[in-house]
């Protein structure tokens, strides 16, 4: 949740069930006087600041539905790393997230019917200054959608086999980097992430103002 008053804290907790081990990387830390929701937000400076979460079974999406969401406030329109199973070439786990070069949505995904980038292709602009709800969700089996502020991003979205299962991650789950693209990370700010085994939404919605609710289908 990143809901703390000790400003510039860097001691991080997952709120699942399944309580992940949460590691601070640089100046990875909760910052009070910016937050969606709370008290606090999460703030990366753009110089070696990430959070590492390591590999582990519930991240395996398989051919399951799935759901990753998180509120991000931007500040500046370059490449900027957002939550990341995997990498920026779409190997080592099922999906890449993060703002592309001029300042939409960009995804990747890894299936076993091959790598889908969409660097670039977004058309919903998240590099605007404020707080944006992103979450992409695999719909159905043979759907995946991405959601700005509730709104699909047609652009984004895919229709793929109904055969094709998401690849295993076998790199750490990180948040505000790439693994191998360290130029690429996050200056800004995230806030209230979670990671889903089920889809949370189909349709356009109207994102929660309040926390998420961690519950039996929450993985992270």
């Amino acid at each position: 949740h990143s809901d703390t008053t000790d400003d510039a804290s860097q001691t991080f907790t997952d709120s699942s069930s399944n309580t992940h081990t949460v590691t601070a990387v640089g100046d990875a830390q909760h910052k009070t006087p910016v937050k969606k929701i709370g008290t606090s937000s999460l703030e990366f400076d753009g110089t070696g600041d990430y959070l590492s979460i390591p590999t582990n079974s519930d991240f395996n999406f398989g051919s399951s539905l799935w759901t990753v969401e998180f509120w991000y406030k931007s500040v500046n329109s370059g490449v900027n790393s957002l939550v990341c199973l995997g990498d920026w070439d779409g190997l080592n786990g099922p999906v890449v997230i993060y703002q592309s070069s001029d300042g939409d949505l960009g995804t990747n995904y890894n299936l076993s019917t091959g790598v889908i980038s969409n660097e670039g292709s977004g058309t919903t602009a998240i590099d605007t200054g404020d707080w944006v709800h992103i979450a992409l969700s695999r719909t159905s089996a043979t759907t995946i959608k991405a959601f700005v502020n509730g709104t699909e991003d047609t652009s984004v979205g895919e229709t793929i086999s109904s055969s094709a299962t998401m690849t295993d991650l076998t790199t750490p789950l990180t948040i505000g980097r790439m693994p191998s693209r360290n130029n690429y990370d996050l200056t800004g700010y995230i806030d209230e992430i979670r990671i889903s085994n089920v889809a949370r939404y189909t349709a356009d919605f109207t994102p929660s103002t309040t926390a998420f609710t961690r519950d039996a289908n929450t993985v992270l």
